[in-house]
């Protein structure tokens, strides 16, 4: 098992590198995602739904309550896989499909 991009996942099980790959959906990558695995063969099996997570230190006020409410985090620094996002938007781009 490795931890990658998801463009090398799609890539590697249509190439048979990989004989599964595990992706996400979200409203954002849903088109992209699945018209990459239609153009490469592939099929989308959902394993199940997901709630987003949020990780904080124990230091942080918001450590202290049992939930939060995306108002509550908007001020806070925010840590994201950045690089990922971009490239899932740079994926929908016609040279990369």
């Amino acid at each position: 098992m490795r931890e990658t991009q998801t463009y090398d996942i799609i890539e590697d099980v249509a190439h048979s590198r990989s004989e599964i790959g595990i992706l996400y959906l979200n409203r954002f990558n849903e088109t992209i995602i699945k018209k990459a695995l239609r153009d490469n063969g592939l099929i989308f099996e959902p394993l199940f739904t997901a709630k987003p997570h949020v990780f904080i230190g124990k230091n942080n006020p918001l450590a202290q309550k049992s939930s939060i409410t995306p108002a509550a985090i908007r001020p806070s620094q925010l840590t994201t896989n950045y690089i990922e996002i971009l490239k899932e938007l740079t994926y929908s781009q016609p040279t990369l499909l």
